[in-house]
């Protein structure tokens, strides 16, 4: 994340590529999308192995996390602290 920040600053814009999605899923969506950024990465790594003229090495990453706590998971959270407090 500290690279990034640098490229940010750094590096002009026609050899970098970065940018960001914030997304309302489900867990089944999630899933699904974890699978798609395999296949995702899968291409990538194909391209990148067939390029016989590599000449500069480039940093792909890709993160997904959630930024709330979904309703399940609060739920269970609070359990968990009620059973903690309890014990």
């Amino acid at each position: 994340m500290e690279l990034a920040a640098t490229v940010l600053k750094e590096l002009p814009r026609d050899i970098r590529n970065i940018s960001g999605l914030t997304l309302g899923i489900s867990q089944p969506a999630y899933e699904k999308i974890c699978k798609e950024i395999d296949t995702f990465q899968n291409k990538i790594l194909s391209i990148a192995e067939k390029d016989e003229s590599s000449d500069e090495v480039f940093q792909l990453n890709i993160q997904m996390f959630p930024v709330s706590m979904s309703s399940k998971r609060k739920k269970t959270s609070l359990i968990q602290k009620k059973i903690a407090v309890e014990t």
